[in-house]
């Protein structure tokens, strides 16, 4: 079983990726989810997850900052 953390600002967005990883991806269990960066990287640092679905534009930090601000990182 591999776990996966959502993170993106539009619970929309979350709402749907979840909705199809459950339909199509029966392995994969969400283990947390966010809406910011900051949040998002405790999420990463507490889940220690194998999967990060992260969305790139976000306000305040994107994407790219929060993967930047991980020292070390084992997901995909």
């Amino acid at each position: 079983m591999l776990r996966a953390v959502l993170i993106d600002d539009e619970y929309h967005n979350i709402d749907n990726l979840s909705a199809l990883l459950k339909r199509h991806c029966p392995d994969i269990t969400i283990s947390g989810i966010a809406s910011d960066a900051e949040e998002g990287k405790k999420v990463i640092q507490e889940q220690r997850p194998d999967l990060v679905f992260l969305d790139i534009q976000m306000p305040g930090k994107n994407g790219f900052d929060l993967l930047h601000s991980l020292i070390n990182y084992d997901f995909e």
